[in-house]
């Protein structure tokens, strides 16, 4: 039986409330397999002031695999400083190759070594894994993946452990990173600061945990007066960051392997589309008002894949209180997270039949974030 269109007949969540019923999730057909990154030393290349080209290089491993499966419509998620996407079989290949070039030019263009494997649904879920995928309709109409189960964390850790091999080997021929845009310098907090979110709820009972989930996020939106005050991007930072194009990262990831010639014109290409573009807004800006909301309505800016991941624009007061509220109820067992706190947001691009726009936050994000996180349930751990 033909599973392309899997991931686009599902029914969409609209709201983010849903995001943790499970009447909105379907198991991962078994012939399709998850291939999943993981960054060797983070810290140390976060440290190094190498946060956004990571940023860049998940984004691009998303687009190439996007590209080898044609116009089949692909579940993913974007982490920070990794990603995780579903395909079918019959892609193995193409994927698999797109897969080495990603890991080929990260090492070569940023000194950064991303392990990358790939494992299939059937044996995940013969382990007793659980791959469930849920559809979410952004407010400007492209569509993300949420997941549920633990099959993508446990494909993370196989890796991690090295039970899943790295791919590796010659490139058979050219990933393709049509749609795949990353000119952007971080944008400045409009308010206070810029944090990135992650939130797990402590529940077996599948209802028991949408409650808390619920409860945090009605908590959270009351406190901001609505989360269309708190996405990092707006018509200021996109028309602050058009005048601040920089192409060199874009560059980089689109020109490895490349003969000389076709990087010279990669190249032109680049600086003359930023000269272009940059032009086209600062002159027709009064009136990109749809077109500029458009790019914030697509913005990724909340996801769920087993937690909460959210990257908001806060004052310092809101960022406060958010952690005293997530304090409380870590205390009270109710769930885990992690924050970290930032000046600026990241943002990269995706363009192909529906856009997405993938957000972070700077100097660490949703990596740094992971690491509070992973203290805490490591710490509920130790106490078993």
């Amino acid at each position: 039986m033909n599973t392309d269109s899997f991931f686009s007949e599902l029914k969409p969540m609209t709201d983010f409330s849903e995001c943790a019923d499970l009447r909105y999730y379907r198991t991962a057909p078994q012939d399709w397999f998850i291939a999943t990154s993981d960054l060797v030393n983070s810290t140390k290349a976060i440290d190094a002031g190498k946060y956004h080209a990571i940023n860049s290089c998940g984004v691009a491993s998303i687009t190439a695999v996007m590209n080898a499966c044609g116009d089949t419509e692909l579940p993913f998620i974007f982490g920070g400083d990794g990603a995780t996407i579903l395909f079918p079989d019959q892609y193995s290949d193409d994927v698999r190759n797109a897969l080495k070039q990603i890991r080929a030019m990260a090492l070569d263009g940023f000194d950064l070594d991303f392990r990358i494997g790939i494992v299939s649904i059937e044996e995940l879920h013969a382990g007793g894994h659980k791959v469930m995928v849920g559809r979410y309709n952004l407010s400007g109409g492209s569509n993300i993946a949420f997941f549920a189960g633990d099959g993508t964390e446990t494909a993370e850790n196989w890796l991690k452990s090295g039970r899943l091999e790295t791919i590796e080997g010659p490139l058979e021929k050219e990933a393709s990173y049509l749609g795949f845009n990353c000119r952007w310098e971080p944008l400045p907090a409009r308010n206070d600061c810029v944090v990135a979110v992650l939130i797990q709820a402590l529940r077996e009972d599948v209802i028991e945990g949408i409650k808390i989930y619920d409860e945090v996020l009605v908590e959270i939106q009351d406190l901001v007066k609505g989360w269309h005050n708190v996405i990092p991007v707006d018509k200021a930072k996109l028309l602050h960051g058009a005048a601040n194009f920089n192409g060199e990262r874009e560059y980089t990831i689109r020109s490895h392997g490349k003969r000389l010639v076709a990087k010279w014109l990669l190249k032109i290409q680049i600086a003359l589309e930023i000269s272009i573009n940059s032009l086209i807004i600062k002159v027709f800006h009064p009136f990109l008002d749809k077109t500029i909301q458009r790019v914030t309505n697509n913005s990724d800016f909340q996801k769920f894949d087993g937690m909460i991941r959210m990257i908001l624009d806060l004052s310092e007061t809101q960022y406060q209180h958010i952690v005293n509220l997530l304090e409380e109820r870590r205390e009270r067992g109710e769930l885990i997270y992690g924050i970290h706190k930032t000046d600026s947001a990241l943002f990269t691009c995706m363009v192909r039949k529906q856009e997405c726009h993938f957000l972070d936050a700077a100097n660490g994000g949703y990596a740094m974030a992971a690491k509070q996180y992973k203290e805490q349930a490591k710490a509920i751990q130790r106490s078993n």
